[in-house]
């Protein structure tokens, strides 16, 4: 079985946008996790260095200090010592800076709801994989393929349903 060339390649294209070495390493990383089809924990493996990927980013393009200083940022009941913003707020802080959602929706006519959205779906499907239990390690490579591709592309409830119809994963509606 090889892995679905659509995986590899979304994989691939994220090389050239990488702001500094240790995000071209997790790449790598990812990328040789995927090739490793005879291993049952490749999905997680990959699924590890995304997220890895994806806090890394978060810490560059929004530091929490920052997140915090925004007027939009709300404080949570119990951690008014030492607040800490939550990914959705991080989320939105990388998209659009300390702008408020009101003034980007009004004054640039850019909502960035769905893109949020996109993200946190994408990052939540990958969190399910990092944390391997007996029923939750997918051993199939297509379905792997289908996961890793699916959740990269905030596509996860379109991969749940067509597993859930025996599909295979690989040729899940999203991966084309």
């Amino acid at each position: 079985m090889v892995t679905d060339p659509r995986v590899v390649e979304a994989v691939a294209a994220l090389k050239p946008k990488t702001v500094d070495q240790f995000s071209g390493r997790v790449i790598d990383g990812a990328e040789r996790a995927l090739a490793d089809e005879g291993n049952p924990l490749r999905l997680n493996f990959f699924s590890t260095a995304m997220r890895i990927l994806f806090e890394h980013m978060m810490d560059m393009l929004a530091p929490r200090e920052d997140v915090i200083r925004c007027k939009w940022f709300k404080r949570k009941e119990g951690e008014e010592d030492k607040p800490k913003p939550r990914r959705s707020e991080r989320i939105l802080f990388a998209i659009q800076g300390g702008l408020s959602e009101e003034f980007v929706r009004e004054n640039l006519h850019i909502d960035a709801s769905p893109l949020c959205k996109r993200l946190l779906t994408a990052i939540d499907e990958l969190s399910k994989h990092i944390h391997g239990r007996r029923n939750t390690i997918i051993l199939d490579v297509r379905e792997q393929d289908c996961s890793g591709y699916c959740s990269g592309h905030g596509s996860v409830s379109r991969y749940d349903a067509r597993v859930s119809r025996g599909c295979g994963g690989a040729d899940c509606s999203s991966s084309r």
